[in-house]
């Protein structure tokens, strides 16, 4: 998965506590409410997105705890909502086409077109990847600091 991400954090509470602290708990990033819940023994961190009227894409956040003696080890991972990630596929595709044309064309010497790909796929890429770092990739950051805030609470 081209948008999924994952991390490890280590924290000296227990599992117990951080289930706990974090089991059924509702908090809000950039005014969109998420929950945490639990299904198949990992917890899940959702958005709920149906009043939403603008075009937003959300992560959805796993986390599995487990126990190493005196620490516990939580490992997080994002993934794109399946509803969310046909746009941002597409846009990378589209972007991957237009860099093959540049490639093609600076190889068979048409460097005016060469360059004029090349800085559609720049222009093109560049706000796809501006327009992530200020959504979905936001959501991400700010869901790691309120998952290290409530782990390392004691």
């Amino acid at each position: 998965m081209l948008f999924a991400r994952s991390y490890r954090l280590t924290s000296s509470s227990s599992v117990e506590a951080i289930r706990k602290a974090i089991l059924g708990d509702m908090f809000r990033v950039h005014n969109l409410e998420f929950e945490v819940y639990e299904s198949d023994d990992c917890i899940k961190i959702i958005p709920h997105a149906e009043n939403q009227k603008d075009l937003k894409t959300l992560p959805i956040t796993h986390i599995d705890l487990k126990n190493d003696g005196k620490e516990t080890n939580l490992r997080v991972s994002y993934k794109i909502r399946k509803i969310d990630q046909g746009g941002p596929y597409l846009l990378m595709i589209f972007c991957v086409f237009i860099l093959i044309g540049a490639i093609a064309f600076y190889i068979y010497k048409e460097q005016t077109l060469a360059l004029l790909f090349l800085g559609i796929f720049v222009a093109f890429f560049g706000t796809f990847w501006a327009k992530m770092q200020t959504g979905y990739f936001d959501y991400v950051s700010q869901i790691r600091k309120y998952l290290k805030d409530k782990a390392m609470a004691k």
